[in-house]
């Protein structure tokens, strides 16, 4: 006989907790914003050990920390030391699997103001982002290259398992040139060409998209291979030819 799931909290626990969501989110932001998981990297630490570091108050950062634990992304020990627990292990930015950029990115200031405006969406139609920013997403990514560059980390991180997958999955061998619209980073294109070493390759995007693309394109090996156009798909056709 099967275990039985836990009974469900009752729907006005349900909607409090969806609620105060964002109170999570603050605080996983927080926790990205500062660093702890960098600066707990080497070793475990107190709180007093890292005020310094971190530019914070070693009070606050202590009750911080602890609440941190409650939700298992740090542990802590007898000795008044946190410690980073496997679920805090990906806010390292110098791990494989790092999500820091993403949780800076989709907690960050600027998708926090987006999100506040979300009721005018629903009343208006008009995209929210607009209405705060007074222009497009992207061309506010391409006034802002910091956050454009961890936008395209984002993206990265949060699709990083479907370039090999469709690199392994289509025989593209057969190709002449493939054209990738709306490839911002290179990291889908890269992923085929690299598995397959005929076809050449194009690509095409807007150019605050492909900021870091010339350098994933040298790691994947294929910059030789590959011309990087920087257009709007609405407004032109890509070309036909590598």
């Amino acid at each position: 006989m099967s275990e039985q799931s836990a009974p469900l909290p009752p729907p006005q626990a349900r909607l409090a907790q969806m609620a105060t969501g964002f109170i999570l989110s603050r605080l996983v932001y927080t926790a990205a914003s500062i660093g702890i998981a960098d600066h707990l990297a080497s070793s475990p630490k107190s709180a007093s050990q890292l005020a310094g570091p971190t530019g914070c108050d070693a009070v606050s950062l202590a009750r911080f920390m602890r609440t941190l634990t409650n939700f298992g992304i740090l542990a802590l020990g007898d000795d008044d030391q946190f410690s980073l627990t496997a679920l805090g292990e990906p806010l390292r930015s110098d791990v494989p699997g790092s999500v820091r950029s993403s949780i800076l990115t989709m907690a960050g200031q600027w998708s926090w103001q987006t999100w506040e405006a979300f009721p005018s969406t629903v009343e208006t139609g008009k995209p929210a982002f607009d209405m705060v920013f007074g222009m497009p997403v992207f061309d506010w990514l391409a006034q802002h290259p910091d956050e454009a560059t961890r936008f395209s980390e984002t993206m990265v991180a949060v699709h990083g398992a479907e370039p090999p997958a469709v690199a392994a999955a289509y025989d593209f061998s057969s190709c002449g040139v493939i054209v990738d619209v709306g490839g911002a980073s290179g990291n889908l294109l890269g992923n085929v060409l690299a598995k397959h070493p005929r076809p050449k390759g194009v690509l095409f995007d807007l150019p605050q998209a492909m900021t870091d693309a010339p350098a994933r394109l040298r790691a994947f090996g294929i910059e030789d291979r590959v011309r990087i156009q920087a257009d709007s798909a609405f407004e032109a056709v890509p070309p036909l030819a590598a």
